[in-house]
């Protein structure tokens, strides 16, 4: 088994103040999730952001567990803070020994690397247009292209007026004796 669940649900919820669960955590490799990630980086790709390498792969192959974490329903009012701190708590998991993550809920993966950053952007922006922009990068595909319609996927869907309002929903993957990046003291 990969990482320990409760060592994600910790993180989860002290990344996410509260309010981001653990939904599921499945103790063996799914056959799928390499199919999965490889639709969500190609669409990626497409739009010319493609920052999912080797590494990326190899820990995306190597994975023994997926946990599934959830968001609190993501409202009009409170789509900036919940986008925020989703970013958040994906760095959290990633610096405790995930191997790679994927938005389920906008099909959004990214490599390793470009969800830090992307988070360490969020927490530092100095206004509501730099985390906009951050969040923007990190849940949005663009444009989609798929011969005969062009479409966009992501966090932009949170600012409509849903009546079964959305939430981030998260794939984790782990593997056994996955090291975490940054150790406690």
């Amino acid at each position: 088994m990969g990482l320990d669940p409760d060592v994600i649900s910790r993180v989860v919820e002290e990344a996410g103040a509260g309010d981001f669960t653990l939904d599921e955590f499945q103790r063996e490799p799914d056959p799928r999730i390499r199919e999965a990630f490889d639709v969500a980086v190609a669409s990626r790709r497409a739009t010319g952001v493609d920052e999912f390498g080797d590494d990326d792969w190899a820990a995306v192959d190597a994975h023994d567990s997926v946990a599934y974490v959830l968001s609190p329903p993501v409202s009009q009012v409170a789509s900036l803070d919940v986008s925020r701190r989703a970013l958040a708590v994906t760095a959290a998991l990633l610096a405790n020994g995930a191997t790679a993550v994927k938005n389920e809920s906008s099909g959004v993966a990214c490599g390793r690397e470009r969800w830090l950053a992307l988070a360490s952007e969020a927490a530092a922006a100095g206004t509501a247009d730099d985390l906009v922009g951050a969040l923007v990068r990190a849940w949005v595909v663009p444009v989609i292209h798929d011969g005969e319609v062009s479409y966009s996927c992501g966090m932009h869907r949170t600012a409509r007026g849903f009546h079964a309002r959305p939430v981030h929903r998260f794939s984790v993957l782990t593997r056994t004796n996955s090291e975490p990046a940054i150790k406690k003291s």
